[in-house]
């Protein structure tokens, strides 16, 4: 059984660690017998969203491998990329290249110990398929990229729809939390026929300070009218309960004007369960006050394709070939996102349907969670 059988079959994660570090030293000889050209196109793509700010753009490659992806990106003009995988064996080779900031391990399929919003832009290829990183692995993506940033990945077309992938997606973006802003299938090996879905996002972030000040706001109001005033503790009480809810939500407006969450302000058209009573509430015109517009959305663009095996490509040459392909890039543009960014929401998804005639190098491919080309 070859090592890419071995890390497609593996049921854990010691068993991918073990598979990847043995792999480690041949593997970059592996997959250009495969003609595995997915780091070039993906790296491509991201090229395409940041232009001419890659040469500045701080770059997370999540399950960066041997450094693939890094590579391609430097020859494109990328200089601050940093690098993360769940196997040291990889790693070590990656940093032989010479063109990471930083080379961590990490598991993508658990929480990153990275700062929310730290990079202009993370692209993952080759690490979501069949026994790697699950679609769980977006939430983070989108945690750890700045407002406005970018997300590149490419999932494997045989895992897109059955392994929850696609629902991951969609449903980010039904929460706001994304915007899909392109999606296409491609070849990923061209020799081996195996395709790849390679999407891309622009995804809201949440604002830690905001979120706090929306907490402390929302928390003076609740006890300015529902502890102080009406609660079923005071007899005296002799507002109705939609009262007070109206005048909680008055006491929004009027003092936290600034950072009003989105959903109060869905509040104003749609009927709501609070404390389990049906409530409509019109904000603006009980209140007189105009709310604030949420500012938070992201745009997202997936692609699906299953991989092919192509001839090796330099990360500066493109390959052509006249096999219909299609590609799925993920990539995710933040944007500056308010406490609330889940009820934002999204652009509706476009997607591109790119059949014949493609370039055969034109693979996104789904490569393993340790960057490995699946």
């Amino acid at each position: 059984m070859s090592q890419l059988e071995r890390s497609l079959k593996a049921t854990s994660v010691s068993e991918t660690l073990s598979t990847y570090n043995e792999w480690a030293n041949t593997y970059n000889q592996d997959v250009e017998k495969e003609e595995y050209v997915a780091p070039l196109l993906a790296s491509q793509d991201l090229l395409t969203h940041l232009n001419t700010q890659i040469s500045s753009a701080k770059i997370l490659d999540a399950g960066c491998g041997t450094g693939l992806v890094g590579e391609a990106l430097t020859n494109l003009g990328a200089s601050n990329i940093h690098g993360i995988d769940l196997s040291p064996g990889m790693l070590e080779v990656a940093n032989r290249t010479g063109v990471y900031k930083s080379l961590n391990v990490a598991n993508l399929a658990e929480k990153l110990d990275i700062p929310s919003q730290s990079y202009d832009a993370v692209i993952c290829v080759g690490t979501m398929t069949e026994g790697h990183v699950g679609p769980e692995a977006f939430d983070e993506f989108v945690r750890v990229t700045k407002a406005g940033g970018v997300i590149v990945s490419t999932i494997r077309e045989s895992v897109w729809q059955v392994k929850g992938y696609e629902d991951k997606v969609n449903g980010l973006e039904e929460q706001g939390r994304v915007k899909i802003v392109g999606r296409k299938r491609e070849h990923q090996r061209i020799g081996a026929g195996v395709y790849a879905v390679v999407g891309s996002f622009a995804a809201a972030q949440y604002d830690q300070e905001k979120q706090n000040k929306d907490a402390t706001c929302n928390n003076n109001c609740f006890f300015k009218y529902f502890t102080n005033k009406c609660n079923a503790d005071n007899p005296a009480c002799v507002c109705t309960l939609k009262d007070m809810r109206e005048k909680f939500f008055c006491c929004i407006a009027d003092n936290c004007a600034a950072n009003v969450l989105p959903e109060q302000s869905e509040r104003s058209s749609n009927d709501c369960d609070a404390h389990g009573i049906p409530f409509t509430f019109d904000a603006e015109a009980i209140c007189g006050i105009k709310l604030p517009a949420s500012s938070e959305t992201v745009s997202v663009s997936v692609t699906t394709s299953e991989a092919t095996t192509v001839p090796k490509a330099k990360a500066t040459e493109s390959v052509t070939t006249t096999e219909e392909t299609t590609s799925a890039m993920a990539t995710v543009a933040a944007t500056e996102s308010s406490a609330a960014s889940q009820t934002t929401s999204a652009a509706a998804a476009t997607v591109t349907d790119n059949n014949a005639s493609r370039a055969k190098g034109m693979v996104a491919a789904a490569a393993v969670a340790l960057g490995v080309f699946i």
